[in-house]
């Protein structure tokens, strides 16, 4: 069975997700509902959080096997850290081919999304290897994993606005928000602002993080 298999909060990996799925008429699987765990080759595309592999998604990672990968990591264009690096050692396949994808920054409103899809047939065109790719161990910051949950909490505010009508529809999207308050196990991914068809829930950032976001920021479009 081939595959596409994604996780995404804001439609950034979707997207990239859906124009490998329609060119290469491939099934996309979302990670979270993911029923199948083995498969003969698929791509796994995913954006990064705090430089690091989503932890949300890492125990149904591990789960998977398939005979050949192309793994795609997408990120705020800030740093990736070294993921690619990293996932050798929990996805039981033989990787052949990687990329970091730079899209928009989930806390950047008048960021531009990714939208240079042609530059996504380079990494299509790979999917004929059959040897397994090193990926090289990139430079990643030393405090990145440093309590990032609890950084990001307070960085980041998620308001309720009177736009607000009790429908708990955030709450279906993610179990870390109850009717517009989310709870200590949330990490900000602001999936719930994305999906809230009234436009009820805000965000907020510190100080701190509006400085960060204004460092200068990188735009590679890296494959391996």
């Amino acid at each position: 069975m081939n595959a596409i298999i994604y996780y995404s909060n804001t439609n950034e990996s979707l997207n990239i997700a859906k124009y490998i799925g329609d060119n290469e008429n491939l099934p996309l699987y979302d990670i979270n509902t993911l029923k199948e765990y083995t498969f003969d080759f698929l791509y796994l595309i995913f954006p990064i959080h705090y430089q690091s592999i989503p932890k949300e998604i890492i125990p149904s990672i591990k789960k998977i096997k398939a005979n050949r990968a192309i793994v795609i990591a997408t990120y705020g264009k800030m740093s990736f850290g070294h993921v690619l690096y990293d996932i050798k050692k929990i996805l039981k396949a033989k990787i052949i081919a990687g990329a970091y994808i730079p899209a928009k920054h989930t806390y950047l409103l008048k960021d531009k999304p990714f939208n240079d899809y042609n530059k996504l047939d380079s990494i299509i065109q790979l999917k004929s290897r059959t040897e397994e790719i090193q990926f090289p161990k990139t430079k990643k910051n030393i405090f990145s994993n440093f309590l990032p949950r609890f950084r990001h909490q307070i960085s980041v505010k998620i308001i309720k606005n009177k736009n607000c009508n009790q429908c708990n529809r955030c709450n279906l999207i993610c179990k870390n928000i109850n009717k517009g308050k989310p709870n200590n196990q949330c990490i900000r991914c602001l999936k719930c602002i994305n999906s809230c068809q009234n436009r009820a829930l805000e965000f907020k950032l510190s100080p701190i993080m509006n400085n960060y976001l204004k460092k200068e920021r990188v735009n590679q479009f890296i494959v391996y």
